[in-house]
């Protein structure tokens, strides 16, 4: 079992936290446990009613290379800041996708991309490190 980390307490991170929780319920063993979000605003952390551990601010947080970190924020030049400086800390993130998603074979997913359900990605296709593909997406083929 994978111990992970969402970084961000808002509504982006409210549904990583569904996908993760779907992912276990529908795995023969269970695949992740969350040990706690962080963000810089804790008010978010109250307001969506987590049951996960608070573990504080993002820009304080030291990286615990026991574990791999989900971003959970959906604002970009926020998200990018904070991927690079957990990056420069030496953060280890996981790629989350969703059991529903549909993916080929020859397709490429980066490093702590999300796959929200219901996606399709076909052959030959690339996704980026961190990049988001939304519910019900569809990326076709790559060319050849």
């Amino acid at each position: 079992m994978k111990k992970l980390i969402i970084v961000g307490c808002g509504s982006h991170a409210a549904e990583v936290i569904e996908y993760i929780e779907y992912i276990n319920q529908h795995s023969i063993n269970i695949k992740y446990k969350i040990t706690g979000l962080i963000d810089n605003t804790e008010s978010y952390y109250q307001h969506y009613e987590f049951k996960e551990m608070f573990l504080g601010d993002a820009d304080n947080h030291i990286v615990d290379k026991d574990v791999f970190y989900v971003i959970g924020i959906g604002n970009l030049s926020v998200r990018k800041k904070v991927i690079n400086e957990l990056t420069l800390k030496g953060a280890k993130f996981e790629t989350i996708i969703h059991p529903t998603a549909l993916i080929s074979k020859t397709a490429q997913i980066g490093n702590g991309a999300l796959i929200a359900h219901n996606v399709s990605i076909g052959p030959k296709a690339i996704i980026g490190d961190f990049c988001v593909i939304n519910s019900r997406s569809t990326i076709g083929h790559a060319q050849s």
